[in-house]
């Protein structure tokens, strides 16, 4: 047989080469899904671990919903073979189909068979909340964080998330031991909620992830009477700096407050004694309820409901700089008003403006709830009540004597929790209003008159999960 010339050769080299310089894809390798399994999660109802194995590294993604068409997502980049991730975001009594979705590194995807999981009925009594106003164009989405008060102020310290519907997605329990109310929830990061103050005693301030695995604990709550001396009460806060703001009650001949910073270890950075800077003492404690940090001014917000006053702090040597309060001379009040002083506020908050919001009780003699903004001139020593709901703004008449805070969000609209131990008021709400006064998104619990129901504090989150 005649061979080929070397040229020839050379030439079909040269052509082959240039061909896989041009660019044309070598051939691409199918994905494949296996294993696919739904496990529950023992610390929660709501959610559950889908598991999968890929033949290449790749990434994990689970789309899910109750139809057919999945509605949500939750996704991790790392490339892996052994995918694991946790499915929440899950309402109680439903069906859901989760849909294993992979991506390998070069782009290939691969979509698994879905497989369905059925959440249980939630194992504790808990809120339940009706859709009132609903205005998806300007209520700014997400989901309400709060805790779960069914009692006259003693009840098992629960974390819990509200979709836009009222529907809880998430929860963590700490155990049937009852504690105070006043169990503050905060969402550290997408992945971690911080559950302290109130909390039972001899239970611990806890740092938990979303699949309910304690990652931090904080101080442990003081075995003794729950309004007694060394319990954290109403403020537990994690810091930028990763450091933890909170108030503890204590005796010596008088009761006070003292706000303690500590870091990690429990070690204390800082701490205010009220007996050593407050010009009086109350019979009882003073009942702080609101603490506010400026670091870059190096001062502090401290809100006493007994005291009924809002009290600025020298961050250095702890001094009183400022009482605002309608018992104290420090302010001149400007705005022509019927009743322009807070009374048992809860929840101060400070605006981008450094304008003061509280959430105004009216208890015990205006008998009347609102939401109330000041602008406070340091230099001048007067103040102004710039804005309120209700009052001039809405006809909307509540009465919350104790508990409820207010958020301002992003948008500009404000979250108002306005919940209650006391029954009599005939429900629990957690609303968006405008800044017009315009009522945009509203959740209502039913109360019954024996006992009050709803969160001590409520924030709007972002929604945890992808929305497709």
């Amino acid at each position: 047989m005649e061979r080929p010339a070397p040229t020839l050769v050379l030439s079909l080299l040269i052509a082959l080469l240039a061909l896989l310089a041009s660019g044309c894809p070598a051939e691409t390798e199918e994905l494949t899904i296996t294993d696919t399994t739904v496990v529950e999660n023992e610390a929660s109802v709501l959610s559950c671990w889908l598991r999968w194995t890929t033949d290449a590294p790749a990434t994990s993604r689970v789309e899910f919903g109750e139809g057919d068409s999945p509605s949500f997502f939750l996704e991790d980049a790392e490339l892996v073979t052994e995918h694991e991730l946790l499915v929440y975001g899950l309402r109680a009594e439903r069906t859901y189909d989760l849909h294993a979705v992979s991506v390998s590194e070069d782009g290939t995807e691969a979509r698994a068979e879905p497989v369905q999981f059925t959440t249980e009925p939630v194992p504790f009594e808990t809120l339940v909340f009706d859709l009132g106003t609903h205005d998806p164009t300007r209520a700014q989405p997400g989901w309400t964080l709060g805790n779960v008060v069914l009692a006259d102020g003693l009840c098992p310290a629960v974390a819990a998330m509200y979709d836009m519907d009222g529907e809880m997605v998430w929860y963590h329990r700490l155990g049937d031991e009852l504690g105070r109310a006043d169990v503050v929830t905060q969402l550290v990061d997408e992945s971690t909620v911080l559950i302290g103050a109130g909390v039972p005693c001899g239970m611990h301030t806890i740092e938990v992830d979303l699949s309910g695995e304690v990652v931090w604990e904080g101080p442990v709550q003081a075995d003794t009477g729950i309004f007694d001396a060394g319990q954290t009460h109403h403020v537990f806060e994690k810091l930028p700096g990763g450091s933890y703001l909170t108030l503890y009650y204590e005796h010596d001949d008088d009761s006070y407050d003292r706000i303690v910073e500590m870091d990690s270890d429990l070690q204390t950075l800082w701490e205010w004694r009220g007996i050593d800077h407050l010009p009086e003492q109350m019979e009882y404690y003073t009942w702080g309820n609101g603490v506010v940090l400026d670091e870059d001014e190096g001062t502090m917000l401290y809100n006493s409901r007994e005291y009924n006053a809002v009290v600025k702090l020298d961050r250095t040597d702890g001094e009183v700089l400022w009482t605002f309060g309608a018992n104290f001379d420090d302010f001149t009040m400007l705005t022509e008003h019927d009743d322009p002083w807070p009374e048992g506020a809860h929840a101060p908050e400070l605006t981008p403006d450094g304008n003061l919001l509280l959430y105004d009780n009216g208890y015990p003699n205006r008998e009347e709830s609102r939401v109330v903004e000041y602008a406070l001139d340091e230099d001048s020593m007067t103040a102004e009540l710039i804005w309120e709901y209700p009052g001039t703004l809405a006809e909307d008449y509540w009465f919350t004597p104790s508990w409820g805070n207010v958020n301002l969000l992003d948008s500009g609209n404000l979250l108002v929790n306005a919940s209650s131990k006391y029954g009599e008021e005939g429900r629990t709400r957690i609303f968006e209003v405008t800044r017009e006064g315009e009522i945009v998104h509203e959740l209502i619990s039913a109360m019954s008159e024996e006992r009050g129901a709803g969160a001590f504090k409520a924030t709007r989150i972002p929604a945890l999960v992808g929305e497709l």
